[in-house]
């Protein structure tokens, strides 16, 4: 079985404001997928990283709790562009996802066809 850390990322944009039922609603996607979530929380942005997303400070806890709980997927509640997630990837040293990763994993895993698939 797959363990995660997933974060909620709460920022000071309006159209990225995500609150707390916005985590338990992640939580429940990857319980969908028999993904275990070891860690999970939400964290407020003042400011953005552009290369990660999460600043250092951040990143340095979370490769902690990575180590300890040996946890091998990040999954981000909050869109990533190719370059965060590729980062984010090296700094971790884990697969991370963001959230619409996790729901295209969901609908590949439930589609019947080769089409779907």
């Amino acid at each position: 079985m797959t363990s995660a850390l997933i974060v909620n990322l709460i920022t000071n944009r309006k159209e990225n404001l995500f609150k707390d039922y916005d985590l338990e609603e992640v939580i429940n996607l990857s319980k969908t997928l028999n993904i275990a979530c070891k860690h999970t929380e939400n964290i407020k942005l003042n400011r953005v990283s552009p290369s990660t997303l999460i600043n250092k400070g951040n990143l340095l806890r979370y490769i902690d709790i990575i180590d300890l709980n040996k946890i091998d997927l990040f999954i981000v509640n909050h869109s990533l562009t190719p370059s965060q997630q590729k980062n984010l990837e090296n700094k971790l040293k884990t697969k991370v996802i963001d959230r619409t990763a996790l729901i295209i994993e969901i609908f590949a895993d439930r589609a019947l066809s080769a089409e779907g698939k």
